[in-house]
């Protein structure tokens, strides 16, 4: 079952980095790919008592799930006209800094 975890984690992995090399417009899909691909060598790691690969690997699926909200979850809400929760309002007030007021 470790072979399992082992060949999902290196193919995902893969498979992301070249379409982020090919820069088209499925680019920013890389990034839940390696949101799969750092699981399965969490699991693998898990698994193998391979604590420094587990460390490794917590530590890039963290920024891969930062990546996915910047470059693939926010630029769709954008397009399609949905408020996320923490961003401001397309038009809300910016708040200005003229002190006579």
């Amino acid at each position: 079952m470790d072979n399992l975890y082992e060949l999902l984690g290196a193919s995902t992995g893969i498979a992301g980095a070249i379409l982020l090399a090919i820069k088209c417009r499925f680019s920013a899909w890389a990034w839940p790919l390696w949101i799969v691909s750092g699981v399965a060598w969490i699991v693998y790691a898990q698994a193998t008592s391979t604590y420094g690969l587990l460390a490794q690997q917590v530590v890039f699926t963290t920024i891969n799930l930062i990546g996915t909200w910047r470059w693939l979850i926010q630029p769709i809400a954008q397009k399609t006209g949905v408020r996320l929760a923490g961003t401001p309002a397309a038009n809300a007030a910016t708040p200005t800094t003229d002190r006579n007021q």
